[in-house]
């Protein structure tokens, strides 16, 4: 459900971009733009957040402690489906565009960096959940 009300969203916020484009409106455009401010103002210390617990999860001697911090971490770096993938890429990609063709040429390059910081936090999650399991195994 979780997932299905935040696909709508996007997809929401996508129409009205693409609205407020078409018709001139800068009053969508700007919501649109307030909200693309709102996900780069959160998702850069949550990339940090998750960095700094996968380099704690690394650093800590305490197993009790490592396997809370590897459950909470594979939970926030879980990863998604082949078509969530495909989505997230699509609606990116489209964001992008319309932010650009819009005028607003510093939020896209501040929301391109936000999603790519983002990506690479998650992977570091996941990577340091993984080798906790492969050392764990061994």
């Amino acid at each position: 459900m979780k997932t299905f009300l935040i696909t709508l969203l996007s997809f929401a916020i996508l129409l009205l971009m693409a609205f407020g484009i078409h018709t001139g409106s800068d009053g969508a455009v700007s919501f649109v733009v307030a909200y693309i401010w709102v996900l780069c103002l959160l998702g850069i210390p949550t990339a940090a957040l998750i960095v700094l617990m996968a380099a704690s999860m690394t650093a800590t001697s305490d197993k009790a402690k490592k396997l809370k911090l590897a459950g909470q971490l594979a939970k926030a770096c879980k990863k998604a489906t082949f078509i969530g993938r495909i989505w997230r890429w699509i609606t990116f990609l489209v964001m992008c565009a319309m932010l650009a063709y819009s005028g607003w040429i510093f939020t896209t390059v501040v929301y391109v960096i936000s999603v790519i910081t983002m990506a690479i936090a998650t992977g570091i999650g996941r990577d340091a959940v993984n080798d906790l399991n492969l050392t764990a195994e061994k």
